[in-house]
């Protein structure tokens, strides 16, 4: 059947699933290829559209065949993934919810492993298993478990951004936060409010989730504003963590300096002697930036000279009459 846009979305099945779409239509097909082919298959799945762009994308979403535990929103206006998630997420009743781009996979038996996790660990809020790159880049990401709680997680997001995820911890903290500031890691502020209310992560030491690797994603179209903002934010909202956890937070990254610089004495063992030649290379730089800057600012002084300036016209205008 054909899902039709804007049609009211009211899920009964144990996993919901949100799929955000935003000028993704090339990846969809594959993304719905590995729905289908996962061993659970009660779920349903709510591929919403973040006012595309792409021409193509639209067109895409409007004609795709699929069964009745999906349904297609077509949004007229870009809200951003926070909001347009956390609305759809909001409408779903269901035991797990997760949050899957419309251009990322799933591995066959990923919603099977992870829901018998959260079955099998009452005490566990959400589960995420290893990542594997695919697209612009190869290799696996591997989530240490041992690195998903508190104070490592202030340090690090060492949890994956989807992940199955109880539906009554999401709709209690309220799902991805919606300040302005939150254009990137919404996942990581959302994993540090499960942590900070007393729940835990667990990984399936498995990549299980394929996560596409393209020159315009969004995690990849950064810069230092929009960190900036991010971090700030989630300073913001969880000093208290950050003041509990303060005295391991700094010994943690003490130790790694330290770790860092022993590492590099080791590595120099019997090559002592480039580390010399680095030393004096590094002082003939310096001394060189700092005749530099001494001829840059002699260069300031005579360009300000006003004899300077007056023989400089004196001379375009003699140059240009000749």
């Amino acid at each position: 059947m054909t899902n039709q846009a804007g049609r009211q979305t009211k899920a009964i099945s144990r996993i919901g699933i949100v799929m955000p779409c935003y000028n993704l239509g090339e990846y969809i097909d594959d993304a719905i290829k590995s729905l289908q082919k996962q061993t659970l298959q009660d779920f349903t799945v709510v591929l919403t559209d973040d006012g595309s762009t792409d021409k193509k994308t639209i067109a895409k979403l409007q004609s795709l065949q699929l069964p009745s535990n999906y349904t297609v929103h077509l949004e007229t206006a870009n809200s951003g993934m926070n909001k347009i998630v956390n609305k759809y997420a909001h409408k779903l009743s269901c035991e797990y919810l997760l949050v899957f781009s419309a251009d990322d996979m799933l591995k066959p038996t990923y919603l099977e492993e992870t829901s018998r996790f959260l079955d099998t660990y009452s005490d566990y809020a959400a589960v995420s298993t290893w990542l594997q790159y695919t697209g612009a880049a190869k290799g696996i990401r591997k989530y240490n478990p041992t690195k998903t709680s508190l104070p490592a997680m202030l340090l690090q997001n060492n949890f994956c951004g989807s992940a199955l995820i109880r539906k009554t911890v999401w709709d209690q903290l309220g799902g991805y936060a919606t300040d302005p500031s939150q254009k990137v890691h919404q996942d990581y502020e959302l994993w540090l409010r499960v942590l900070e209310s007393g729940e835990k992560l667990g990984i399936i030491e498995e990549p299980l989730f394929l996560y596409r690797i393209r020159d315009v994603s969004a995690s990849h179209m950064l810069n230092s504003k929009t960190e900036e903002a991010w971090v700030r934010y989630v300073m913001r909202q969880h000093a208290a963590l950050y003041r509990q956890y303060g005295n391991e937070i700094i010994a943690d990254l003490w130790i790694k300096n330290i770790q860092n610089s022993i590492n590099y004495a080791e590595t120099l063992k019997g090559h002592e002697w480039l580390d010399s030649e680095y030393k004096k290379l590094t002082k003939q730089v310096e001394s060189l930036a700092a005749q530099n800057s001494e001829m840059s600012l002699k260069l300031q002084k005579i360009e300000a000279n006003p004899v300077f300036r007056i023989a400089l016209k004196m001379r375009r205008l003699l140059k240009h009459r000749s």
